[in-house]
């Protein structure tokens, strides 16, 4: 049960039935045996009731079943394992693009999209290393992480670009971007830099009912003019840009 409840796996369901029915089968021998009910028939034909063979052949086949509900749930772990590798960036542990797409033909309903980028990246890592710009990228995305909700989904888009997907109204999804920006800034103040390090962002709607590339484009699009503008700031897909 633990298994399931950690890493909510199928097979755990009947690792665990077998599990329970070969306790059962054991406690129920120990009973028999314990009032004499319970005696034996060996190799050499002695004599013996017929429990101890029903209870000896039936433990016995419980115990390969539960060897091979076993050998299922390393499987389907290590498939599960290899898939989260397929799907996710290891330097963050965010989705990556494949990732990012299979999480968008999931979505129901409207859905908002954001791209993060921060500014000045390749100056930080040229001034600071790539272990400071490294240890920048993953901040950000705990930081992204905190602050969605159940069904928002964050991927690397590639570089120092993030993807945001969060099923929201227009209303929600500009406090949300603003409120991720000033969270953000929170986050990375503690980096020694000469200039403090911040994230500009674009922001796309109803992209449920477009392609990906689409409302990643507007998106791309609402970033440039928070770029534009100065930076440090969040830009809606077809509106002006509201100040930092």
């Amino acid at each position: 049960m633990l298994i399931h409840r950690r890493e909510r796996l199928g097979t755990a369901w009947l690792l665990t039935g077998m599990f329970t029915l070969t306790s059962l089968i054991f406690a129920g021998r120990t009973v028999f045996a314990a009032f004499g009910h319970l005696g034996g028939s060996d190799m050499f034909g002695h004599d013996v009731p017929v429990a101890y063979t029903w209870f000896a052949g039936t433990a016995t086949v419980f115990l390969i079943l539960r060897g091979t509900a076993l050998l299922f749930l390393a499987a389907e772990r290590d498939r599960r394992r290899l898939t989260e590798v397929a799907l996710t960036d290891a330097l963050t542990g965010a989705l990556n693009r494949r990732g990012l797409e299979e999480a968008f033909h999931r979505v129901n309903g409207d859905v908002s999209v954001l791209i993060v980028d921060i500014d000045h990246f390749k100056k930080l890592n040229d001034t600071y290393g790539h272990p400071a710009g490294d240890e920048v990228l993953r901040t950000v995305v705990r930081a992204i992480r905190s602050s969605i909700e159940p069904g928002g989904v964050v991927a690397r888009w590639g570089g120092d670009e993030f993807v945001v997907l969060l099923p929201r109204t227009q209303a929600e999804t500009e406090r949300f971007a603003e409120n991720l920006r000033t969270a953000v800034g929170r986050q990375l103040a503690h980096f020694a830099t000469e200039e403090n390090v911040t994230i500009s962002i674009g922001v796309s709607r109803g992209a449920s009912e477009r392609k990906l590339a689409e409302a990643l484009k507007d998106a791309d699009e609402a970033l440039y003019n928070s770029k534009r503008l100065g930076r440090d700031r969040v830009s809606l897909a077809g509106q002006g840009v509201r100040a930092a």
